[in-house]
């Protein structure tokens, strides 16, 4: 596979995840096994996916359980996503930890979101 298919593979990916995807924990393993054949194919083009990353060790944070793929260079966003069920009783805690480019699969601040996302995994998976 060219270098130009596998960009527009992973660009499809990337954008599917970010744009139609709100819940991912209900396709939990299926966007898991997504987000690996990203990986691969993302490789040969880190620079474009990790623009706007700091260099060296950085925090990312996030509202909900820790094991979710997205996380955001902003406290104040994990926040929100912590506690924007609220009203229905519903509060989650926000996580932190501390990463570097490598970890990252992409960064996108399309929905200013600084959103960051990670390869986790539930400790269910197969993949």
């Amino acid at each position: 596979m060219t270098l130009d298919k596998q960009l527009l593979i992973a660009n499809d990916i990337r954008d599917t995840f970010t744009n139609d995807t709100e819940f991912t924990y209900q396709e939990f393993d299926e966007w898991r096994k997504l987000l690996v054949i990203f990986s691969n194919l993302a490789k040969a083009h880190d620079d474009k996916f990790k623009q706007g990353l700091p260099n060296g060790s950085f925090k990312i944070y996030r509202g909900g359980t820790p094991n979710g793929f997205s996380w955001t260079l902003d406290k104040k966003i994990a926040t929100w996503f912590a506690t924007r069920f609220k009203l229905v009783g519903i509060e989650d805690n926000v996580h932190e930890l501390t990463v570097t480019k490598d970890d990252v699969l992409w960064y996108n601040n399309e929905r200013n979101e600084q959103e960051v996302v990670l390869l986790v995994d539930d400790g269910k998976s197969n993949v």
